[in-house]
């Protein structure tokens, strides 16, 4: 059976994956057929509209560069939920444990609760059959790796991390879901 990973990143509307709602979910899935052979399988994107209106975090606004009147040109959730779970549903068999996503990402367990709370909210309590627990933290990766160095670091931000690795970025692009995604696989890559 292939190794089958998501890199996955959220845009949100606040900090609770409880009171807040996803706005943007993208990500970059592959597959690995054989050692070291990994096939870029799709790239996806997926903006939607919030549930909770009343929540939305005007600082949360500001880092994911959008507006309310934005938002409100953006599809509802349910739609963007059924294309989703059709995307999973192109590469992994839902009904076999064997068969599921190893979930990447870069500050993972925000991405791993809101995902979770997104297909809670959307009447689907069985995440796990799409994802293997436990999913991976790049950061922690990356710490390792630059352990020595920690200490000349600003941060540990994504972009802060990417730059000391060497990892070409475009800063316009941060805080969407698909390029944070995208960077936070090259920074796998680059640490692994």
């Amino acid at each position: 059976m292939s190794i089958k990973r998501i890199f996955l990143d959220t845009e949100t509307t606040g900090l609770d994956p409880f009171k807040n709602d996803i706005i943007e979910l993208g990500g970059v899935i592959e597959t690995e057929e054989a050692p070291d052979v990994i096939f870029t399988a799709e790239e996806f994107l997926f903006k939607m509209a919030p549930r909770n209106w009343d929540s939305i975090s005007e600082e949360a606004l500001k880092i994911n560069k959008t507006t309310v009147e934005e938002l409100k040109s953006y599809p509802p959730p349910m739609v963007v939920y059924d294309e989703f779970i059709g995307l999973l549903d192109k590469y992994i068999d839902r009904y076999d444990k064997k068969d599921k996503f190893i979930f990447i990402g870069w500050n993972v367990y925000f991405d791993w609760n809101f995902l979770r709370s997104f297909f809670t909210k959307s009447g689907n309590k069985y995440f796990g059959s799409w994802f293997f627990w436990p999913p991976l933290g790049v950061e922690c990766l990356a710490i390792e790796k630059l352990i020595k160095n920690r200490w000349t670091l600003e941060n540990f931000h994504l972009s802060t991390v990417a730059e000391k690795l060497k990892i070409e970025q475009d800063s316009t692009l941060a805080h969407s879901a698909l390029y944070d995604a995208s960077v936070t696989r090259d920074v796998y890559y680059a640490v692994r």
